[in-house]
């Protein structure tokens, strides 16, 4: 297959045709001790009725009868001990005795395991007539694995798949066009030109981030300025950048600094722009204003309101965080400028007091917790995510002939481009990331919490002209690279909710729709409303 020399040249022809043999006629010896054990005469003989489910899912999959019963796998000899786990600590043993216990040559694969492969290098040098041998491999064989969804294991994203039929499918047209990332939050989906009084708000990707009030300022300003360039928007009590500690309006258009094509973050029009660094130099230079707009998209807040909480006038849109269904009656939400927008945060406990109140009052956002509480910094490290809230809410608006009628975000155990196109595909018009961003950002989880690493470097005796700039120095290539990585993550995750909009033929990820998706677990299924793969009826042909 590689045609390298050295392979080629060591490659013994008669003996790995020996072993090719030996791994056939291995096979013909477990089909026949099969059906012979089945009370069969011959292999054809095998039928569906000597099959049993060991698992809900399989059964609910195959429509197979269940019986974990079978489970216990007749893998024991006279002795008690299982072949396949002797035979395991022997090779451990002899790798130990060789000073070859912690090399590991080779990994599993999701359809091959390590195990797997045993089973296959022995039965190719186990010879048909060894029967001792034949039936040892047979039992190793035979071993089940663990459920991968046990009882207690709870729904997720994960056990959500796309159709293999419309992942497979030819559909040229979708291939030729760009697929559509723009996202609006507005209250009411409408078809045709947009009542020009409704409030709204244009973004280029339908991401949004949060968990980021009180992380260091100089991964603030990096993921401002990245979420600012890539079209997304933020989610929290305080906006990334306050003040004039970063003003992006003299900085990013009136008075630019750029590095390698990049706005350095935190450098005003009043700094100078000529910085040294020991290893490598800075390459700087100042435009004009109004020679480029290097700031396509404006930077979108949406304020976290908690009890006690001021809203802010500067805020694109207001997002109430509900703890008590007592408050929502003296809750007292209004638009603080014409086009910002309002709505309310709603977990699973909440939600039935919420959402009506929402529609009654015509707020425009309605925002789904999954999590014990968005309201906690990175509550997702350890928090278990409750999807129902998406299914009872689309449930509770199609009753109600209303489920376009206000706009769903959610937020809880978001990693990636796939999560957002489930996400979109149960019908929300956003998502946010927390954790993973701060990932992506060098982020380390610590306990329920994560650390950035510092950016500052000590200085001895240097003077005080030197520490500052040095300081300055320090914060401009950590801001830069931070940028960078954010920018990065961002990227890679939108192309990744586009291939899978372009796989099912999609010309807008917005477009993506529930039919397009299958689950392969029980628990998952019932959660979000999505349908097995197996399909809702019992197939007879294909």
């Amino acid at each position: 297959t590689t045609q390298t020399p050295e392979y080629v040249e060591r490659f013994d022809i008669e003996k790995q045709s020996i072993n090719m043999h030996n791994y056939l006629e291995s096979f013909r010896w477990q089909l026949a001790a099969v059906s012979f054990a089945l009370g069969h005469s011959n292999v054809h003989e095998l039928c569906r009725n000597d099959l049993v489910a060991l698992t809900p899912e399989a059964a609910a999959l195959t429509r197979l009868p269940y019986a974990p019963e079978y489970a216990a796998s007749s893998c024991f000899n006279e002795s008690g001990s299982c072949n396949a786990k002797e035979n395991s600590n022997s090779k451990t043993k002899k790798r130990k005795q060789n000073g070859t216990a912690g090399k590991v040559r080779e990994t599993g694969t999701a359809n091959f395991s390590k195990h797997s492969r045993s089973i296959i290098k022995q039965m190719s040098r186990s010879l048909v007539q060894d029967s001792l041998s034949q039936q040892k491999i047979m039992e190793m064989a035979l071993q089940g694995r663990e459920n991968p969804f046990p009882a207690e294991r709870a729904a997720h994203l994960d056990d959500v798949v796309f159709l293999s039929a419309a992942l497979t499918r030819l559909v040229i047209d979708p291939y030729r066009e760009d697929c559509s990332t723009k996202t609006r939050i507005v209250r009411t989906v409408e078809i045709g030109q947009t009542n020009p009084d409704t409030p709204f708000v244009d973004m280029e990707l339908p991401f949004l981030f949060t968990g980021f009030d009180e992380a260091p300022d100089n991964v603030k300003a990096a993921l401002f300025a990245a979420i600012s360039s890539c079209g997304c928007g933020y989610i929290g009590r305080r906006p990334l950048v306050t003040g004039n500690a970063i003003d992006y309006s003299n900085t990013l258009v009136s008075s630019k600094i750029l590095y390698n094509g990049h706005a350095l973050m935190g450098t005003t029009k009043n700094e100078s722009p000529i910085i040294t660094a020991d290893s490598r130099e800075f390459h700087i230079k100042k435009i004009p204003a109004g020679v480029c707009q290097e700031r396509p998209h404006k930077s979108l807040w949406f304020q976290l309101i908690l009890p006690g909480d001021t809203p802010s006038p500067e805020a694109d849109a207001l997002i109430y965080v509900i703890n008590n269904v007592n408050t929502l009656q003296k809750l007292n939400a209004k638009r603080l400028c014409p086009n910002q927008l309002i709505g309310l945060c709603a977990d699973v406990r909440t939600l039935p007091a919420v959402l009506p109140h929402a529609l009654s009052n015509v707020f425009d956002i309605l925002l789904l917790d999954t999590t014990l509480g968005i309201k906690s910094p990175w509550v997702e490290i350890n928090s278990s995510f409750d999807l129902t809230v998406i299914r009872d809410t689309i449930l509770r608006l199609r009753s109600l002939n209303m489920e376009e009628e206000i706009c769903l975000i959610n937020f809880g155990g978001l990693r990636s481009g796939t999560d957002v196109a489930k996400s979109l595909a149960l019908n929300c018009n956003a998502s946010v990331f927390g954790v993973a961003m701060a990932i992506a950002l060098g982020g380390r989880i610590n306990g329920n919490s994560i650390e950035f690493p510092s950016s500052v470097e000590k200085s001895g005796s240097s003077s005080s002209r030197e520490q500052d700039l040095r300081a300055n120095r320090n914060r401009l290539e950590s801001e830069h690279t931070l940028f960078d990585l954010a920018v990065n993550w961002i990227k890679g995750t939108v192309q990744e909710t586009a291939i899978i909009a372009r796989c099912a033929g999609k010309t807008n990820i917005h477009n993506l729709e529930p039919e397009d998706m299958r689950s392969i677990s029980i628990a998952t299924s019932e959660a979000l409303g999505i349908p097995l793969t197996s399909g809702a009826l019992r197939r007879h042909n294909f």
